[in-house]
């Protein structure tokens, strides 16, 4: 990777930021912009999009927001160019396996990610917190897209009014 590198950098740059991004997954339209203006002169120091979204494409359209994500898949990684241009970049090892070794700059502030669920994804998932809320996508392109079903919709209003709970525990008392 570093020789694709050498062949983009600008010599006269003194760093280097490296972001992951999987080609299933998408970016807000700022977020770009967000890491350049949260990048510190600090070498090994990554730049964590904390909160960000999951959109699950196959069936139907179900959206969850995600807001405490520590050391994701998104993060961007500072670090000094050396002499040698011999480049770590953010991909030197897993996401997770930055903490640690890294300083970290946390964004909390948007929601500037969206990974994609379907189904050849090996780990990836949605998460309880499901909404309907299409503002949370804008940002992203392809918003007018994306249309969520009637029983979607109730769904996530008896979830959020904890009436799925109440059902589940019902169900469980007439199975013993």
């Amino acid at each position: 990777m570093s020789l694709r590198i050498k062949e983009y950098i600008d010599v006269d740059k003194a760093y280097l930021i490296t972001t992951r991004l999987d080609n299933d997954d998408c970016f807000h339209k700022d977020a770009i912009k967000i890491i350049q203006q949260n990048f510190k002169a600090e070498d090994k120091t990554v730049i964590d999009l904390c909160k960000g979204l999951t959109l699950q494409v196959e069936h139907e359209y179900k959206l969850s927001v995600r807001d405490d994500v520590h050391s994701g898949p998104f993060i961007s990684l500072i670090e000094k160019v050396q002499s040698s241009n011999d480049f770590l970049t953010v991909y030197n090892r897993e996401h997770l396996h930055w903490v640690g070794d890294a300083n970290y700059i946390r964004i909390d502030g948007g929601y500037y990610w969206l990974q994609i669920i379907h189904n050849r994804n090996i780990s990836n998932q949605l998460n309880n917190n499901l909404t309907f809320n299409k503002s949370y996508l804008k940002g992203y392109d392809f918003i007018e897209k994306i249309h969520f079903t009637p029983r979607y919709y109730l769904f996530v209003i008896l979830k959020k009014m904890k009436f799925i709970r109440v059902l589940k525990s019902i169900n469980k008392r007439n199975v013993m």
